[in-house]
């Protein structure tokens, strides 16, 4: 997949050490040729200078669909 962030946004928060940024990718899915855009959110704590723990939320959903895997994922939800 090639991914290119766009729409940053990086949010301070009442913990110094803590940081928020909330971004857009706009992908493309190389074996499928799917392009899309998938927004994301991730939340990282910082100390002397060092990512201490990272935790990215992204949009699932819109992976999976581009991987053509979404026949796949409502089986497993169906329990087949």
């Amino acid at each position: 997949m090639e991914l290119t962030p766009a729409n940053v946004i990086v949010r301070e928060t009442g913990d110094a050490e803590v940081i928020v940024a909330e971004f857009d990718y706009h992908a493309h899915h190389r074996l499928t040729g799917r392009t899309f855009e998938a927004s994301n959110i991730q939340v990282l704590r910082v100390h002397d200078c060092l990512i201490v723990s990272s935790r990215d939320y992204h949009d699932h959903l819109a992976l999976i669909v581009a991987g053509g895997n979404l026949p796949q994922l409502v089986a497993a939800l169906e329990g087949k």
